[in-house]
């Protein structure tokens, strides 16, 4: 039977939220202040919006601060966001990585696996991430007009990557061996559906070490 593999990205594979990490790193290599000073009032923990957001957030008014960061590659072109996105995501793996993780990657690799990367980050950084470690990448999609960066996403797979890994299966689904490895509690749905799930716990992300995981799941520490 084929095997697949599918990892989360964000605190599973990189030790950030790749989205605000990106973003940040276009901002310190672009021209102009105002993109380094609005990132750093989106994730400084000194920021009095950052507190704000987070406010709104449990109110259920919606991510804000994804929104806006979004927002700052408005006028970017595809080509420019992905080159950017390479390199950041090279930096990433040298720097960022959580190993523990990066060495089921290579266990699945050298089982035969299909990887199958699925995050709500950008598509330019999953792509790229993707393209690095000879993956498949699901993730969420960035609108473009004329090829340039409107600021706005098409689509934010947030909370459902287990329908899109089932329609990614299709009718292959009853013929495969699927694992999951994931450090998020709205992962759970795919770490359960999957064969074999796996929770990765770090010092940074450790939500699931207090959930009560279904059968066939199993704690990682990655700390």
């Amino acid at each position: 039977m084929k095997r697949i593999a599918v990892f989360d990205v964000c605190n599973t594979l990189i030790n950030d939220n790749t989205t605000a990490g990106f973003v940040q790193f276009v901002a310190s290599h672009a021209p102009g202040r105002w993109r380094r000073l609005s990132v750093w009032s989106i994730r400084s923990r000194r920021s009095p919006l950052r507190l704000l957001f987070a406010v709104l957030y449990k109110l259920g008014a919606g991510d804000f601060p994804k929104a806006c960061l979004v927002y700052l590659l408005k006028g970017f072109s595809r080509e420019q966001l992905q080159q950017y996105a390479q390199t950041y995501v090279q930096s990433a793996r040298e720097h960022l990585a959580i190993e523990k993780t990066w060495s089921y990657l290579e266990v699945e690799r050298t089982k035969g696996s299909e990887i199958l990367l699925v995050s709500a980050s950008l598509c330019v950084v999953i792509d790229a991430l993707a393209d690095l470690v000879g993956a498949r990448g699901i993730s969420s999609r960035l609108e473009f007009s004329d090829d340039y960066c409107t600021g706005r996403l098409v689509e934010d797979i947030s909370g459902g990557k287990v329908e899109l890994v089932k329609s990614f299966l299709g009718d292959k689904a009853e013929h495969c061996v699927l694992v999951a490895f994931s450090d998020n509690v709205s992962d759970l749905p795919l770490l359960e559906y999957a064969d074999k799930g796996y929770a990765i716990c770090t010092s940074k992300s450790n939500a699931l070490r207090n959930c009560k995981l279904p059968e066939g799941v199993e704690y990682v520490s990655a700390e």
